[in-house]
């Protein structure tokens, strides 16, 4: 039996010649692993994009697991991002948020209200027309709430700095972001 689910691509692995280690956010079951065997083969090349970090995709998965690392069924495209290659700002700011949320996000059971926030925050992301140079400040700061380390004042949250400081304060392995460097001088 298969549940269809929603999920947000945190990144994915090459696995051997032809096969993708893909790891996925669930709003069902929160972090999930996926074998997708075959994938890299000619007959299914261009639909790497689906697999991309932050893609939002609909999968089809098994209702109990029998293991750790899922055997990919089906998955399908839920939202094409059409506004982040407008700018090299808005870029940018999308890279550095794949980074961040590929390392914090490792709840391994539902998170409803957590995927509800980061999947309807990318989707406003992409549609938004506005200046857009403060949003990851936004995103980050408001991610506290779901991640249950919100600080008592807010305004200790004012910078890209302070905000990073803060979640390697309280995430345990949290590293810096590789990204971070790039995404400060495209910003100044």
């Amino acid at each position: 039996m298969y549940i269809r689910t929603r999920g947000i691509v945190l990144n994915h692995l090459k696995y051997g010649e032809t096969s993708l280690i893909v790891r996925v956010f669930t709003e069902h079951s929160g972090l999930q692993s996926f074998i997708v065997k075959g994938f890299c083969s000619t007959k299914h090349k261009g639909k790497i994009s689906l697999f991309q970090p932050l893609s939002l995709i609909e999968i089809d998965l098994p209702e109990h697991p029998k293991s750790d690392l899922i055997i990919f069924k089906d998955a399908r495209a839920l939202h094409h991002y059409s506004g982040i290659s407008n700018t090299m700002e808005k870029h940018c700011i999308f890279v550095f948020l794949s980074e961040i949320l590929n390392k914090i996000l490792c709840f391994s059971q539902a998170e409803n209200e957590l995927f509800e926030f980061v999947y309807n925050s990318l989707i406003s992301f992409d549609n938004t027309h506005e200046p857009c140079h403060k949003f990851h400040l936004m995103f980050l700061s408001e991610l506290t709430n779901y991640l249950g380390i919100r600080p008592v004042e807010q305004e200790s949250l004012n910078n890209l700095h302070s905000i990073l400081n803060y979640y390697g304060q309280h995430i345990p392995n949290f590293l810096p972001i590789k990204s971070h460097a790039v995404l400060h001088e495209i910003l100044r």
